[in-house]
């Protein structure tokens, strides 16, 4: 008797022991109602044209900035929007280049600062070529490809200007005048890509200019618009 008395004891204290250890059963949170589209009052238009006015404000007019830095051992490197907050420095870069991938426009950035950083050119001028990206204000990344192509271009070009005024020998100014002669013809066949570019996102329009009219003594002159069924008011 005692001996059963002490099992069922020790099986109430088991029990007990594990009812406080296993969590209390929850019933499944209910799934959220379904979301009806309805129209949005005047009140929460309101809201949303500010808000997204608040977003443009925000959004940078220029191209985060260059700095450079220059380590004990003498070497300079340059460092792109220090200091300011990432989703900014992407957004300044989008602004600038146009694409939408955030790595896209920081290779295009990257590769100004590159070939410019490689002539010798500072802080201030890589921050002026990318003032000058910004200027151009690419619509798209494959703009934002020219742009970038646009300003280092003229940046060679002057380098090898200054290159072959500085020549003490003949043959190397003659080199570096060739160099600048093709950069510029390079140049104007980028402006000519972009301008083609451009234009063929634009509804073509054709513009039919009067300058003289002659009438022979009882004729009628007609000016305007006549439109005629294909095949009609054709000589054979």
């Amino acid at each position: 008797m005692t001996k059963s008395l002490k099992k069922s004891a020790g099986k109430a204290a088991q029990n007990a022991a594990t009812s406080r250890t296993k969590p209390p059963h929850k019933s499944p949170a209910p799934l959220p109602a379904p979301v009806t589209e309805r129209p949005l009052t005047e009140q929460e238009t309101q809201v949303v044209a500010e808000h997204a006015r608040a977003v443009l404000a925000l959004r940078p007019t220029s191209p985060p900035r260059v700095t450079t830095t220059t380590d004990k051992d003498g070497r300079e490197s340059y460092t792109l929007g220090a200091g300011l907050p990432v989703p900014l420095v992407h957004s300044g870069l989008s602004a600038t280049f146009g694409a939408v991938a955030a790595n896209a426009n920081a290779q295009r950035a990257q590769e100004v600062c590159a070939v410019l950083f490689a002539t010798g050119a500072n802080a201030a001028d890589i921050n002026g070529a990318l003032a000058t990206v910004r200027e151009i204000a690419p619509a798209n990344a494959l703009e934002g490809l020219l742009a970038t192509q646009l300003v280092t271009t003229q940046h060679l070009w002057a380098h090898h200007c200054r290159k072959a005024e500085d020549a003490q020998m003949v043959a190397i100014g003659e080199y570096h005048h060739r160099s600048a002669d093709r950069l510029s013809r390079m140049f104007s066949r980028q402006v000519e890509a972009l301008a083609r570019l451009r234009a063929a996102g634009q509804p073509t329009q054709q513009v039919v200019t009067v300058q003289h009219v002659h009438v022979e003594n009882g004729g009628q002159a007609v000016v305007g618009v006549a439109n005629a069924p294909r095949g009609e008011g054709r000589d054979s």
